[in-house]
């Protein structure tokens, strides 16, 4: 990650859920995608053009600075400064004041009404994670390596690449909370490695890949929490070949979900081939059901060759996350059945992050956990205003999500998003290829809360948490 700074913080894998702790989040998602109070108390709206926020009184960060509205709006303008990159930047972009009304109280107007907005500050977004104002000031550097908030947990050690080490927050708001003493987030890149220290308890929960899920799901001393989520692959749109909807068609129709599931996860799989609802679960009313493209070699070959034929070139460079081989070699040979030959371009989370913002990339790869709820982390992976992973320029598809996002009620929000996903079939612009299974296994002594599956922040990749 590269820093605890919520302004840099971007996705679950790459700090957010290690920032989480440190900060607590104003507002949350309970596992059926509804929001919930947090450090704030409410957020209400009378026509969702002026949404009004409540604090909960007392709260104090860490070094002992109060958490009221003031705070608040200095983070809040910190994403929206003119020179931000923060990626809540693009979730605040519709934000046209910022008041402060009372200590405890904060008014947020913007240029039109949004029936999500508030999705904005929970752990969905590092919008909703709150620094201490004089933290910040006092070293604005520095504040990414030393943070202070009013989380459970306080920041106590950082090595980079190696472990985050924190300790319990003593003045923490929920009285009684955390349970814990401490958490320590360990960078284990191997999977093997993580399932042993978890069997010796060297770490009490982890991340279980295909290779040792099903041993380890056995063992009456672990637990499984499940989740899921998909993997897709994209053309970089802002590219001629990116622009080009017959190498992206054929891109699509190479792929088959079974022979994914096969060569990737296995015996030790759960999934049954169906990538229609992906990256949303089946049973979630934004999925769309029946649209999904199956396989067709012969056409996209076809494809292919009337693309070369026009004086396209049928190589690309597949940058992908660097541990994810079996992902990276099985995209190779998919593509190289129907005449296109892939170098594959491995990088650490977040480089390959940091090259996907900046365009910095031919064809991508990318994975989501599910989700709870498609705004603010979805919009952000696919609208021009947002990362754009894409870096498309479509008005039908910005449309949708801003549908998706702004609509007034919760049917004609899921109507936008089953638009989303019709677009991005129908214009082979993101090809799920296969779901991203993240099972997390936990020791048998650890308890969670009911809705922790909710809070998809808590996903770890490559890591454990001790």
């Amino acid at each position: 990650m590269p820093g605890l700074d919520p302004v840099l913080l971007t996705t679950p894998a790459t700090g957010m859920e290690r920032g989480l702790p440190v900060f607590d989040s104003l507002l949350r998602l309970d596992a059926s995608g509804e929001v919930k109070p947090q450090l704030a108390e409410s957020m209400t709206s009378g026509d969702a053009k002026v949404w009004t926020m409540k604090l909960r009184p007392g709260v104090r960060f860490t070094d002992g600075t109060p958490l009221d509205a003031e705070a608040v709006a200095y983070n809040v303008e910190r994403h929206r400064a003119p020179g931000s990159l923060s990626p809540g930047k693009a979730l605040l972009s519709s934000v046209e004041e910022v008041e402060v009304v009372d200590d405890l109280t904060i008014r947020f107007t913007l240029a039109h009404p949004s029936g999500s907005f508030p999705n904005v500050f929970t752990a969905e977004s590092s919008v909703g994670f709150i620094g201490s104002p004089a933290a910040i000031k006092a070293d604005p550097e520095g504040f990414r390596d030393k943070p202070v908030g009013a989380g459970p947990f306080m920041f106590k050690e950082w090595v980079k690449d190696d472990h985050l080490t924190l300790v319990k927050n003593p003045q923490y708001w929920q009285r009684g909370l955390p349970h814990l003493d401490g958490i320590e987030f360990k960078i284990i890149p191997d999977g093997q490695t993580r399932a042993d220290a978890l069997r010796s308890d060297a770490v009490q929960l982890t991340q279980a890949d295909p290779d040792n899920y099903r041993p380890l799901a056995a063992d009456g001393r672990f637990v499984v929490h499940e989740g899921s989520g998909g993997q897709f692959v994209f053309l970089n749109q802002s590219t001629e070949a990116g622009r080009d909807v017959r190498l992206r068609r054929a891109i699509q129709l190479a792929f088959d979900p079974k022979t994914a599931n096969s060569v990737i996860f296995g015996a030790n799989s759960p999934w049954d081939g169906d990538v229609d609802c992906l990256p949303w679960t089946k049973e979630s009313p934004a999925c769309l059901k029946g649209d999904a493209p199956a396989q067709d070699i012969a056409e996209a070959k076809r494809l292919v060759a009337e693309y070369v034929a026009d004086g396209g070139k049928p190589r690309l460079t597949l940058t992908i996350n660097d541990t994810k081989v079996k992902d990276a070699e099985y995209i190779q040979a998919t593509l190289r059945q129907i005449g296109i030959d892939v170098t594959i371009r491995g990088l650490p989370a977040a480089e390959m992050a940091t090259a996907q913002a900046k365009g910095d990339f031919e064809f991508g790869w990318s994975a989501v956990s599910a989700f709870a709820s498609f705004y603010p982390r979805g919009y952000n992976y696919f609208a021009a205003k947002g990362r754009n992973l894409l870096k498309q320029s479509n008005a039908a598809l910005d449309a949708a999500l801003d549908q998706g996002r702004d609509a007034l009620t919760a049917d004609e929000r899921n109507k936008g998003w089953r638009k989303v996903q019709s677009i991005l079939n129908e214009q082979a612009m993101a090809v799920w290829y296969s779901p991203y299974p993240t099972r997390m296994i936990s020791s048998s002594r650890l308890r969670f809360a009911e809705d922790y599956r909710g809070g998809s922040v808590y996903y770890t990749e490559n890591m454990s948490l001790r």
